[in-house]
Protein backbone atom coordinates (compact mmCIF):
# COMPACT_ATOMS: atom_id res chain seq x y z
CA UNK A 1 0.00 0.00 0.00
CA UNK A 2 2.74 2.47 0.94
CA UNK A 3 4.69 1.75 -2.25
CA UNK A 4 1.58 2.36 -4.34
CA UNK A 5 1.03 5.63 -2.49
CA UNK A 6 4.63 6.66 -3.17
CA UNK A 7 4.21 5.82 -6.85
CA UNK A 8 1.09 7.98 -6.96
CA UNK A 9 3.13 10.81 -5.45
CA UNK A 10 5.84 10.30 -8.05
CA UNK A 11 3.10 10.63 -10.68
CA UNK A 12 2.21 14.02 -9.17
CA UNK A 13 -1.12 13.13 -7.59
CA UNK A 14 -1.82 15.81 -4.98
CA UNK A 15 -4.18 13.64 -2.93
CA UNK A 16 -1.39 11.06 -2.59
CA UNK A 17 0.96 13.74 -1.20
CA UNK A 18 -1.66 14.63 1.41
CA UNK A 19 -2.11 10.95 2.35
CA UNK A 20 1.64 10.38 2.66
CA UNK A 21 1.96 13.52 4.76
CA UNK A 22 -0.89 12.30 6.97
CA UNK A 23 0.85 8.97 7.52
CA UNK A 24 4.12 10.52 8.68
CA UNK A 25 3.34 13.96 10.12
CA UNK A 26 3.13 12.64 13.70
CA UNK A 27 6.41 10.79 13.36
CA UNK A 28 8.22 13.81 11.93
CA UNK A 29 6.68 16.04 14.60
CA UNK A 30 8.04 13.69 17.28
CA UNK A 31 11.46 13.65 15.61
CA UNK A 32 11.54 17.46 15.62
CA UNK A 33 10.56 17.57 19.30
CA UNK A 34 13.20 14.97 20.13
CA UNK A 35 15.88 17.16 18.56
CA UNK A 36 14.77 20.22 20.51
CA UNK A 37 12.91 22.11 17.81
CA UNK A 38 10.75 24.66 19.60
CA UNK A 39 6.99 25.03 19.28
CA UNK A 40 7.40 28.34 17.46
CA UNK A 41 9.39 26.77 14.61
CA UNK A 42 8.13 23.21 14.43
CA UNK A 43 5.50 23.83 11.71
CA UNK A 44 8.04 25.53 9.46
CA UNK A 45 10.57 22.76 10.09
CA UNK A 46 8.04 20.04 9.26
CA UNK A 47 6.94 21.85 6.12
CA UNK A 48 10.54 22.20 4.94
CA UNK A 49 11.27 18.54 5.69
CA UNK A 50 8.24 17.34 3.72
CA UNK A 51 8.97 19.69 0.82
CA UNK A 52 12.49 18.29 0.64
CA UNK A 53 11.19 14.72 0.86
CA UNK A 54 8.59 15.29 -1.87
CA UNK A 55 11.18 16.93 -4.14
CA UNK A 56 13.57 14.02 -3.57
CA UNK A 57 10.91 11.35 -3.95
CA UNK A 58 11.99 10.42 -7.51
CA UNK A 59 15.37 9.37 -6.01
CA UNK A 60 13.75 7.13 -3.37
CA UNK A 61 14.44 3.42 -3.89
CA UNK A 62 12.44 1.07 -1.65
CA UNK A 63 15.06 -1.65 -2.19
CA UNK A 64 17.70 0.41 -0.35
CA UNK A 65 15.66 1.53 2.66
CA UNK A 66 12.15 1.72 3.99
CA UNK A 67 10.37 5.00 3.34
CA UNK A 68 10.35 5.77 7.07
CA UNK A 69 14.13 5.30 7.29
CA UNK A 70 14.65 7.45 4.19
CA UNK A 71 12.35 10.19 5.50
CA UNK A 72 14.05 10.07 8.92
CA UNK A 73 17.44 10.70 7.30
CA UNK A 74 16.04 13.71 5.44
CA UNK A 75 14.50 15.04 8.66
CA UNK A 76 17.64 14.55 10.74
CA UNK A 77 19.89 16.09 8.08
CA UNK A 78 17.60 19.10 7.79
CA UNK A 79 17.37 19.54 11.56
CA UNK A 80 21.15 19.25 11.96
CA UNK A 81 21.75 21.78 9.17
CA UNK A 82 19.35 24.13 10.91
CA UNK A 83 21.12 23.67 14.24
CA UNK A 84 24.55 24.19 12.62
CA UNK A 85 23.38 27.63 11.52
CA UNK A 86 22.97 28.42 15.21
CA UNK A 87 26.69 27.74 15.71
CA UNK A 88 26.38 25.21 18.54
CA UNK A 89 29.43 24.94 20.78
CA UNK A 90 30.66 21.39 21.20
CA UNK A 91 32.82 20.59 24.17
CA UNK A 92 36.52 20.06 23.47
CA UNK A 93 38.00 17.05 25.26
CA UNK A 94 41.41 15.45 25.39
CA UNK A 95 41.87 12.01 23.83
CA UNK A 96 42.95 10.39 27.11
CA UNK A 97 39.71 11.51 28.74
CA UNK A 98 37.67 9.38 26.36
CA UNK A 99 38.75 6.19 28.12
CA UNK A 100 36.46 7.21 31.01
CA UNK A 101 33.35 7.04 28.87
CA UNK A 102 32.32 3.47 28.28
CA UNK A 103 29.66 2.56 25.77
CA UNK A 104 26.47 1.34 27.37
CA UNK A 105 23.84 -0.05 25.06
CA UNK A 106 20.80 -0.22 27.30
CA UNK A 107 19.23 2.90 28.70
CA UNK A 108 15.70 3.11 27.41
CA UNK A 109 13.24 0.43 28.40
CA UNK A 110 10.51 -0.70 26.04
CA UNK A 111 8.14 -0.37 29.01
CA UNK A 112 8.72 3.37 29.43
CA UNK A 113 6.26 5.84 27.98
CA UNK A 114 7.94 7.31 24.88
CA UNK A 115 6.11 10.62 25.28
CA UNK A 116 7.66 11.00 28.72
CA UNK A 117 11.11 10.12 27.36
CA UNK A 118 10.71 12.66 24.55
CA UNK A 119 9.75 15.32 27.09
CA UNK A 120 12.84 14.54 29.17
CA UNK A 121 15.12 14.62 26.11
CA UNK A 122 13.59 17.93 25.00
CA UNK A 123 14.84 19.48 28.26
CA UNK A 124 18.40 18.20 27.79
CA UNK A 125 21.14 20.65 26.77
CA UNK A 126 21.20 20.85 22.95
CA UNK A 127 24.59 19.31 22.17
CA UNK A 128 24.05 16.38 24.52
CA UNK A 129 20.53 15.89 23.17
CA UNK A 130 21.80 15.78 19.58
CA UNK A 131 24.35 13.06 20.30
CA UNK A 132 21.95 11.18 22.59
CA UNK A 133 19.26 11.14 19.89
CA UNK A 134 21.64 10.20 17.10
CA UNK A 135 23.27 7.37 19.07
CA UNK A 136 20.50 5.95 21.27
CA UNK A 137 17.36 6.60 19.25
CA UNK A 138 18.59 6.74 15.64
CA UNK A 139 21.42 4.23 16.24
CA UNK A 140 24.22 6.02 14.43
CA UNK A 141 27.81 5.11 15.32
CA UNK A 142 30.16 7.59 16.94
CA UNK A 143 32.04 7.92 13.65
CA UNK A 144 28.79 8.77 11.81
CA UNK A 145 27.84 11.26 14.51
CA UNK A 146 31.29 12.84 14.39
CA UNK A 147 31.00 13.26 10.64
CA UNK A 148 27.46 14.70 10.77
CA UNK A 149 28.25 17.16 13.57
CA UNK A 150 31.82 17.94 12.53
CA UNK A 151 33.23 16.85 15.89
CA UNK A 152 35.61 14.08 16.96
CA UNK A 153 34.47 10.61 17.95
CA UNK A 154 35.77 11.32 21.45
CA UNK A 155 33.58 14.41 21.67
CA UNK A 156 30.64 12.26 20.58
CA UNK A 157 31.39 9.71 23.30
CA UNK A 158 31.83 12.44 25.90
CA UNK A 159 28.55 14.16 24.98
CA UNK A 160 26.73 10.80 25.00
CA UNK A 161 28.13 10.12 28.47
CA UNK A 162 27.01 13.56 29.69
CA UNK A 163 23.60 13.08 28.09
CA UNK A 164 23.10 9.67 29.68
CA UNK A 165 24.06 11.02 33.09
CA UNK A 166 21.72 13.96 32.60
CA UNK A 167 18.82 11.64 31.70
CA UNK A 168 19.58 9.30 34.60
CA UNK A 169 19.59 12.23 37.04
CA UNK A 170 16.30 13.60 35.68
CA UNK A 171 14.64 10.17 35.75
CA UNK A 172 15.94 9.48 39.26
CA UNK A 173 14.63 12.86 40.46
CA UNK A 174 11.29 12.21 38.78
CA UNK A 175 10.89 8.78 40.29
CA UNK A 176 12.09 9.99 43.71
CA UNK A 177 9.40 12.69 43.58
CA UNK A 178 6.87 10.06 42.46
CA UNK A 179 7.78 7.83 45.43
CA UNK A 180 7.43 10.77 47.81
CA UNK A 181 4.06 11.75 46.33
CA UNK A 182 2.86 8.13 46.43
CA UNK A 183 3.92 7.58 50.04
CA UNK A 184 2.25 10.83 51.12
CA UNK A 185 -0.98 9.88 49.35
CA UNK A 186 -0.98 6.43 50.98
CA UNK A 187 -0.49 8.07 54.38
CA UNK A 188 -3.66 10.05 53.74
CA UNK A 189 -5.57 6.80 53.22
Amino acid sequence: MELALIERCKDGEEKAYAELYGLYKGYIFTTCVRYGIGDFEIKDMMQTIFIEAFRSLPKYDHKLASFKTWLTRIAINHILNNLRKRKLDFVEIKDEASAMYSVEHVLLSDDMDLRFIHKVIALMPTTEALVFNLYIIDQLSHSEIAEKLNITENQSRFLLHKGRNWVKDKLKNHFDEFKTDSSESTKAL
